[in-house]
């Protein structure tokens, strides 16, 4: 991230490698979600998600990208 940082790239990303996919690690931190742990679909090209089993509300209790933000916050200057 220091080199992105140096080299002026404006939106810095470190390889998000705690992140599954988009959908599962947000889903995951949402009530009313679950997913498959062998259901995988292909959602574009060659890349499957495990699509989301919706099975009561959708609801959350605590914010979701603060600890991510925090992180990211403490890599940059």
């Amino acid at each position: 991230m220091k080199l992105q940082q140096e080299i002026g790239i404006d939106v810095l990303v470190h390889g998000e490698f705690e992140r599954t996919d988009m959908v599962e690690f947000f889903g995951e931190k949402l009530e009313g979600f679950a997913f498959t742990q062998n259901g995988w679909v292909q959602a574009y090209g060659s890349c499957c998600e495990k699509p989301p089993v919706i099975y009561g509300d959708v609801a959350f209790d605590k914010a979701m990208t603060v600890a991510e933000t925090v992180y990211a916050q403490s890599q940059t200057v």
